[in-house]
């Protein structure tokens, strides 16, 4: 995922679509895929 400058007209939008919050430095790829697993 690519991240939204926050001088970019849509990053407040971004940040709400995600949840709020986002730093890619806690981003765990294979939790991600566990919990999309869980979804589907």
């Amino acid at each position: 995922m690519s991240r939204v400058p926050p001088e970019h007209d849509e990053h407040a939008n971004m940040l709400a679509w995600i949840g709020g919050r986002f730093d890619p430095d806690e981003f765990d790829p294979k939790m991600a895929t566990k919990a999309m697993r869980k979804v589907t």
